[in-house]
């Protein structure tokens, strides 16, 4: 994952534990945190884009939650700003150019064993809720 997605979390756990209504400017995160201003910009217009946050215009705008953060996953945090998660690039081979890329497909001894837990950790991401991880905790019964 890339500082997009570092950005783009830490982001959407300060609004989160805000807990408030009131949007937020991306210079009020930047300067909070020391982040690049254009980079966390950058950031907010995808997450808007995808519908993790809504922008506000205005005097008074910025950005808020465009839910409540047990409604929104990880997964739909990092997929906005990385694409799909994937641990190794022929893990995300169905058919095609991507089997071309790794002359080890047809009789790799990992790739099972790699999509079983790329498949794990996305499972991981779409079950924990931005609530969660801004408390610091797992799915109900669950630790890091």
């Amino acid at each position: 994952m890339t500082k997009k997605t570092g950005y783009g979390l830490i982001a959407t756990v300060y609004l989160a534990r805000r807990g408030t209504d009131s949007p937020v400017s991306a210079k009020d995160i930047a300067e909070t945190f020391g982040l690049s201003q254009p980079l966390i910009m950058n950031v907010l217009k995808k997450l808007s884009s995808a519908g993790c946050v809504k922008s506000v215009r205005g005097a008074r705008g910025g950005y808020k939650l465009a839910n409540k953060p047990e409604k929104i996953s990880l997964e739909k945090i990092i997929t906005a700003l990385e694409g799909s998660v994937h641990l190794t690039r022929c893990s995300s081979a169905k058919i095609g150019k991507d089997k071309q890329s790794c002359n080890l497909f047809r009789r790799c001894p990992i790739i099972k064993s790699i999509s079983r837990l790329e498949k794990q950790f996305n499972d991981l991401l779409r079950k924990t809720t931005l609530s969660e991880f801004a408390k610091g905790i797992c799915p109900p019964g669950k630790d890091f």
